[in-house]
């Protein structure tokens, strides 16, 4: 697949994930923008990380042509890409878990209904790096232990 479908690839996935979590939680107009950016952010944004990649390959310059074509891989033969990582999605959907728990412990108290979204938001960022993940480990043909932080 090309960069350009790749890409477009995560941010229809991203999209994907922030929906069907506002329509199965929330369903409420007002939640609905949070979602979709919570799912760009989780799906989509976390290739900037690939930034720290090109710079430690091509220090103190910047080419976007070379960046594009991944050639900051071919030159280091290593790719340090941190929010790419299982332990970062377990970490977050824990967080997602905890606040969610939280937030119905304590229910009656309306500062403690944002833990709610809060649960909601954190949860979407972990199923779309996830599913971000997943696209690539398939697109790439990676093994799947490529992106743990551990591995």
């Amino acid at each position: 697949m090309n960069l350009f479908t790749h890409e477009l690839t995560h941010i229809f996935l991203s999209l994907f994930s922030g929906f069907i979590i506002w329509k199965l939680i929330s369903n409420k107009q007002k939640f609905l923008l949070v979602s979709l950016i919570s799912g760009i952010i989780g799906g989509f944004l976390i290739d900037l990380d690939h930034f720290v990649d090109y710079f430690l390959a091509f220090p103190y310059t910047l080419n976007i042509n070379y960046f594009l074509k991944g050639y900051q891989f071919l030159k280091s033969d290593k790719i340090y890409v941190p929010l790419h990582s299982y332990e970062l999605i377990l970490f977050l959907l824990i967080t997602s878990i905890a606040l969610w728990n939280m937030s119905l412990r304590a229910k009656r108290s309306n500062p403690k209904q944002n833990l709610f979204f809060t649960s909601i938001i954190v949860f979407i960022l972990s199923l779309s790096m996830f599913s971000h993940i997943a696209l690539d480990i398939v697109d790439n043909e990676l093994p799947i232990p490529t992106y743990s932080l551990i591995y």
